[in-house]
């Protein structure tokens, strides 16, 4: 309803935005998706800390992966919390996009401040557990790691500074940024497990459940944009996106690895510092024993 004292009304940069859901169960079933992919991927996290724990070593983990996913998943909770309860990014998201609606729900939140949280935890694990000789964050991945830093510190810098760069643009810089390191972060543990000829240090638990996260996520995309007709919704939120189908990407390639390329291999130095221990005492005791006999047979 417009009401003005004017006979004249300036209605030419109004606009109606009609949302029309061809069926209520497909929009039911896309939020039930979303929340199991949610599931999928917070319970992802879990096989590995486990796997660490058991093992009483994280030998065989990649410490660049680790890095990679706690710098990747920061962005992405900026991301998604800034879009779905900032009021004046959702204002600048209504300007620059005024036909087309976000597609951002809370369990795009939780799940990035739930990895952060199990990333930290896992990072902790790498500092008191066993680790391999050598074992520690290559050069280029601090390199990457702080070049990502600065761009987006400086970047912010900007916002106060230039009048065509708003905390939205930030917000989509840091969800390119969080595309970049899903589309690398998996490298370097293929590269470890390659190296060891070995997936012992790494939980297959966590592929699956990480494969199912990204396939349902991505189902759960494509039912809502078919569900409102309005399939460039899914390129307004390029992070979930790019995760779902890197996801699914890289953990064929895991599964590849874990039961046709090095099925049953176990590397001697992936084995828990347990293990190690054992190998160790048999080895001390039939030195020992050798030892013995030679003295016997000496005297």
């Amino acid at each position: 309803e417009l009401i003005s004292d004017s006979d004249d009304v300036d209605v030419s940069d109004a606009f109606v935005l009609v949302s029309v859901m061809k069926d209520p169960a497909y929009d039911t079933a896309a939020m039930t998706l979303g929340w199991i992919s949610t599931i999928a991927w917070d319970i992802s996290f879990l096989p590995q800390i486990w796997h660490n724990y058991r093992r009483n070593t994280v030998a065989g983990l990649s410490f660049d992966f680790l890095t990679f996913n706690f710098l990747g998943f920061s962005c992405s909770l900026m991301f998604n919390a800034g879009l779905l309860w900032i009021p004046a990014i959702k204002d600048q998201f209504e300007d620059r996009h005024p036909n087309e609606l976000l597609h951002v729900r809370l369990n795009d939140v939780i799940f990035p401040l739930y990895a952060v949280i199990c990333t930290a935890v896992q990072i902790a694990q790498c500092i008191f557990y066993p680790r391999s000789e050598g074992q520690r964050v290559s050069i280029p991945c601090r390199i990457i790691t702080v070049i990502l830093i600065v761009i987006i510190i400086i970047s912010c810098i900007l916002v106060p500074t230039v009048d065509n760069v708003l905390w939205l643009d930030i917000l989509y810089l840091m969800s390119y940024v969080k595309l970049f390191i899903s589309m690398i972060k998996y490298c370097p543990q293929l590269y470890t497990n390659y190296l060891a000829k070995s997936t012992a240090g790494w939980s297959i638990g966590q592929v699956f459940l990480d494969f199912t996260g990204g396939l349902l996520s991505l189902i759960q995309m494509i039912l809502l944009a078919a569900n409102y007709d309005d399939f460039n919704s899914m390129l307004t939120d390029p992070t979930k996106l790019g995760l779902g189908l890197l996801s699914i990407f890289f953990n064929i390639f895991f599964l590849l690895q874990h039961y046709c390329l090095y099925r049953g291999n176990e590397d001697p130095l992936l084995k828990g510092s347990d293990d190690v221990e054992k190998h160790s005492e048999a080895d001390g005791d039939r030195r020992s024993s050798l030892k013995s006999e030679r003295q016997s047979e000496t005297f």
